[in-house]
């Protein structure tokens, strides 16, 4: 089970810039990531910091998998937006 929270995101024409947490197995570990779509559809690129994926491991974790996970429910809509969370558009409009 993975919950994950999006309390960021600035959003552009082409893509869109995140940052959230996921809580795992007790974990709860930071990401910044990508998100964008046209053609092929939409996908989401998200990283880890190195002290978080350390934290991950330390769980017996694999980070490129939690991660691969975390971009698959991103992608299928399964996350929740932080209340304090104010998703902004680059040319300023809301």
């Amino acid at each position: 089970m993975m919950d994950i929270v999006v309390e960021d995101a600035l959003m552009g024409s082409v893509a869109g810039f995140i940052k959230g947490y996921i809580v795992v197995e007790g974990l709860r570990a930071r990401f910044e990531g990508v998100a964008y779509g046209r053609f092929g559809g939409q996908n989401v690129s998200i990283k880890f910091s190195a002290k978080a994926k350390h934290a991950i491991k330390q769980r017996g974790l694999d980070p490129d998998e939690v991660a691969q996970h975390a971009q698959h429910l991103i992608v299928q809509g399964t996350f929740r937006i932080a209340p304090s969370a104010k998703p902004r558009r680059e040319d300023g409009l809301q």
